[in-house]
């Protein structure tokens, strides 16, 4: 069986791995491809976490870890183990459907497996169980890149000023493509490379009906794609004025439409993206699978003046986005409460106890942080008597 080795750089998304295998169709032929359903985040599935957990040494930490609950070497080691055993069971289970390619697919190994050493660590999780392997880099122009990095940052905290952009440049091993491509090179050899030009385009996510591929995994069906954000200078400053703005309302921000998106300016843009000339001309003729055209930005979003100078975040605006997206997650909230107190009930009318359990616990936590305890008061007759009787039940 094949591995495909998809390390997808952050900014073109967990999910657009879809977008790679329609790229690299031609090369997968009558191919039938099994998308891993076991090396996924517990919250998003279709990013293979797990990899970056396995191979990047607990010493050197890193939130991968934290989300698989790693607390120390020793528990790394079984980890290790563990990952090991049910990527082979995986790959027996794909081997009896008849698939004859393996895909894995991590945006995360961009920019947390930055050593040989590491990487060679995660080719041991691989060592016997496939017959040959291809590493597949998904890239954006770095100046696409580093503008959707540097306004999705703001969604987590960081602050942006000019001199934010001071970092895009060759040697921030973040760019570095070529730095990038070359150490895992030196681990699966430089045969096994190939590379794919990100295209902001969105495929069907089922049937490949542009190419011959067909997938199957557990996970497909939840699988979702997405396209790259941006934030609108508005919401910039208002993101920035309010500290806990972003981390309670990120779903928000998510979804706000954007009317202003980040422009550099012409000038500044095409000086950026000039330091990289070089590099990416050598990363076409080293490397298959891209022309030095392909990491040539789309220069018309730049041709209109700059409007990075115009952020000047407003506290009073920010406090007043704030209360309303407040009330608003609270109304939500309360809403999902309700919806696992339900749950509980049909759960306890099936004689499932264990599940209603689970409801309850599930309903306490929202209702917890819907409503502060002085304000349990205000609940309705008909919920407060709902939650006892379900409490009782379930106790």
């Amino acid at each position: 069986m094949h591995l495909l080795l998809h390390v997808g750089t952050e900014q073109t998304g967990a999910a657009n791995w879809q977008k790679v295998l329609f790229h690299y169709r031609s090369q997968l032929a009558e191919s039938k491809l099994w998308y891993s359903a076991s090396m996924g985040a517990p919250f998003f599935p279709a990013n293979h976490r797990k990899l970056i957990a396995y191979a990047r040494p607990f010493s050197e930490k890193d939130d991968s870890l934290e989300m698989f609950g790693i607390q120390s070497a020793d528990a790394q080691v079984k980890f290790r183990e563990k990952t090991r055993e049910k990527l082979e069971n995986e790959v027996m289970k794909a081997r009896e459907n008849g698939a004859d390619v393996f895909f894995l697919s991590c945006e995360h190994a961009h920019s947390r497996l930055t050593k040989p050493e590491w990487i060679s660590e995660l080719k041991t999780l691989f060592d016997g169980l496939f017959e040959n392997v291809t590493v597949l880099f998904h890239l954006r122009p770095q100046i696409d890149m580093a503008i959707s990095a540097i306004t999705n940052s703001v969604l987590f905290g960081q602050p942006i000023s000019r001199a934010s952009f001071n970092v895009v440049k060759p040697s921030t091993p973040y760019y570095d493509y070529l730095g990038m491509v070359k150490k895992w090179a030196s681990v699966f050899g430089i045969s096994s490379i190939r590379l794919s030009a990100f295209k902001n385009d969105v495929f069907p996510l089922k049937g490949m009906d542009a190419g011959p591929a067909s997938i199957e995994s557990d996970i497909i069906e939840n699988a979702e794609d997405s396209l790259t954000m941006g934030l609108d200078l508005s919401m910039i400053e208002a993101v920035m004025s309010v500290p806990d703005l972003r981390t309670r309302h990120i779903q928000y921000f998510q979804s706000y439409p954007v009317q202003t998106p980040l422009r550099l300016g012409i000038d500044r843009a095409t000086k950026l993206q000039a330091a990289f000339f070089e590099d990416n001309a050598q990363l076409a003729t080293r490397y298959q699978g891209l022309k030095a055209s392909d990491l040539t930005p789309d220069w018309a979003p730049h041709m209109e003046a700059s409007n990075f100078d115009q952020i000047n975040p407003s506290k009073e605006t920010g406090r007043l986005i704030e209360h309303m997206l407040e009330r608003s997650r609270m109304v939500l909230l309360r809403q999902k409460a309700e919806t696992h107190l339900t749950e509980c009930e049909r759960a306890l009318a099936r004689n499932n106890v264990d599940i209603a359990r689970n409801f309850y616990a599930s309903f306490e936590r929202a209702l917890n942080e819907s409503t502060p305890e002085f304000e349990r008061l205000r609940l309705s007759p008909d919920i407060k008597n709902r939650m006892l009787e379900c409490k009782q039940k379930v106790s």
